[in-house]
């Protein structure tokens, strides 16, 4: 916007000072002093000569997370919600699992021919794609599941066990998808905690 003079679009400031759940402010791309020219939400079109851009909001990630479709050319431009090198990063308070599944789920519905994300090449078969980040997702809560049955109570104790392959530096990110996970199930009633529940506390089966 410095260089070029353009109007900004998006869905309003970053929502961590709204989320409810307890738990550390650390994700570093997060832009808390962003403020849009032109609030946009989830249904509404940007139209210029010959283009129309849809505005998909895909909260999960972080709360005000928007997806943009270029609907002449069938082409999302995906963000952080659908990246082509990784999984999203879903940190707490603010980022929400259960609200990260329904953005993939919605996606399943568009017929979008090709995504470009923020990060990593073109997806140029999409639904597969999001299909298998919603299945690698389970797989997640079904692994935390057998660790809780087997006495695994404490997220660092399920990093250990469940990422075996990582460097110890990205296992505070692992901890911390693991926690989303696991108040998702917390909030499901799946699992119960030995206190006020954060990311700290021990977890058990219901």
């Amino acid at each position: 916007q410095a260089a070029t003079g353009a109007t900004t679009y998006g869905d309003g400031p970053h929502g961590a000072h709204q989320a409810n759940h307890p738990g550390p402010h650390v994700e570093e791309g997060g832009d808390r002093d962003f403020i849009p020219d032109v609030t946009v939400k989830h249904g509404d079109a940007i139209a210029g000569d010959g283009w129309t851009v849809d505005v998909v909001h895909t909260p999960g990630h972080i709360s005000n997370h928007l997806c943009f479709g270029l609907r002449e050319e069938k082409t999302l431009f995906s963000g952080d919600h659908v990246m082509a090198w990784s999984t999203s990063v879903i940190i707490p308070p603010d980022g929400n699992l259960n609200d990260y599944m329904t953005s993939l789920e919605l996606l399943l519905t568009r017929d979008d021919d090709i995504y470009w994300p923020t990060h990593g090449p073109a997806l140029r078969d999409p639904k597969t794609y999001v299909r298998d980040l919603i299945a690698h997702r389970n797989t997640r809560s079904r692994q935390i599941e057998d660790c809780l049955r087997d006495g695994v109570s404490s997220i660092p104790d399920i990093v250990d066990r469940m990422y075996t392959d990582i460097p110890d530096r990205l296992k505070p990110a692992a901890a911390l998808s693991v926690y989303a996970h696991i108040i998702d199930m917390v909030e499901n009633g799946v699992v119960q905690c030995d206190g006020k529940g954060d990311i700290n506390s021990h977890y058990y089966m219901t």
